[in-house]
């Protein structure tokens, strides 16, 4: 329940399926940073039933399938939502709430003018100007969503691997409906064999999981693991050597933890981000994106990762969402 005189900030957000979970990971980590400012976070989404990860479940004081009528603030976070449904939304949402008075919207792809919006919000990799009709525009990586916990590593000292070991961080995320965890898997025994220890971070809504188990028990150590905070994720980040992951917005998370990867890009979406992953930070990735029904030949850029080690090579932190919180409460005292 808001408190009297408290601020609201209104999410509209869809996770899972077909949407996938990075949109709901940075509107939550964005949440973190004004629930520690003492604003009211309510989650907006047609899939409210839907359960959430509790990562994200616990940013959030209200998870409505209703049109909030009293946040002062309402950020969409749709990748399929045209510019059209944003001018009627917009229309909607003023005209039920009198509290109503910033409209931002998050975009990746730049497909979209977002000029229904008094804010647009992208944080892709190297991005300095953009054609949005919006009031104001938030560019680049500066500006990266990402959890707290990411910067305050829970580190993991249980755990004594013997000399030569390769530990390695496997995260697809997603459904992961091409089963690629299962591949990477088999690709690392088939790289190193025993050397190889798997460190398996496992989707909520991840396929297969009884062929990734078995897929693991050819590993002689390995590390299965599921609902981990962001504080222990970053952990294991700096236990490892490197990681497997595909390309999405987890790859900031790596960057901030400064953990080498190699991206795997599997769907469109993906391309353009991939290639500046590529080009700018210089990590390898491989394009698969139509290509699934190929077998995965990873051995050249694994033995690249294992030669050049862990050296700096972005400036993303995990300041972004309090960077993005300032501004907005600055259009706000405007």
């Amino acid at each position: 329940m808001r408190q009297v005189g408290q601020r609201e900030i209104a999410f509209k957000c869809l996770y899972g399926g077909r949407q996938g979970w990075g949109h709901i990971v940075r509107c939550s980590a964005l949440a973190a940073a004004f629930r520690e400012s003492g604003w009211k976070t309510t989650l907006w989404s047609e899939n409210a039933d839907e359960p959430l990860p509790d990562f994200a479940a616990k940013e959030f004081d209200e998870v409505t399938k209703t049109m909030p009528r009293e946040a002062e603030v309402l950020l969409v976070d749709e990748m399929y939502t045209k510019d059209s449904e944003f001018d009627w939304l917009r229309q909607d949402w003023e005209s039920v709430s009198s509290s109503a008075r910033l409209f931002i919207g998050i975009d990746d792809m730049q497909q979209r003018s977002m000029g229904s919006f008094d804010l647009a919000i992208n944080c892709e990799l190297g991005l300095e100007s953009a054609v949005y009709r919006s009031k104001h525009a938030l560019l680049g990586e500066r500006f990266a969503l990402l959890r707290k916990g990411i910067g305050e590593p829970e580190p993991v000292n249980d755990w004594e691997l013997p000399r030569g070991s390769i530990p390695v961080l496997v995260m697809i995320g997603g459904t992961d409906a091409y089963r690629y965890t299962d591949r990477a898997l088999n690709s690392l025994f088939d790289w190193r064999g025993d050397e190889v220890v798997p460190i398996v971070v496992y989707g909520a809504s991840s396929e297969n999981r009884i062929r990734v188990m078995n897929t693991i028990g050819r590993f002689r150590r390995s590390r299965f693991l599921e609902r981990i905070d962001a504080s222990q994720l970053a952990g294991w980040m700096a236990f490892c050597s490197f990681a497997v992951v595909a390309c999405g917005s987890t790859l900031y998370e790596l960057a901030a933890a400064n953990l080498p990867f190699l991206g795997i890009s599997l769907v469109d979406n993906q391309t353009a981000f991939a290639r500046k992953v590529a080009d700018i930070w210089e990590q390898p990735v491989v394009f698969r994106e139509g290509m699934h029904h190929l077998p995965l030949n990873i051995s050249y850029e694994l033995d690249l990762l294992l030669e050049r080690g862990r050296v700096p090579y972005s400036n993303v932190d995990t300041e972004g969402a309090d960077r993005v919180r300032r501004k907005i409460e600055e259009l706000l005292a405007s």
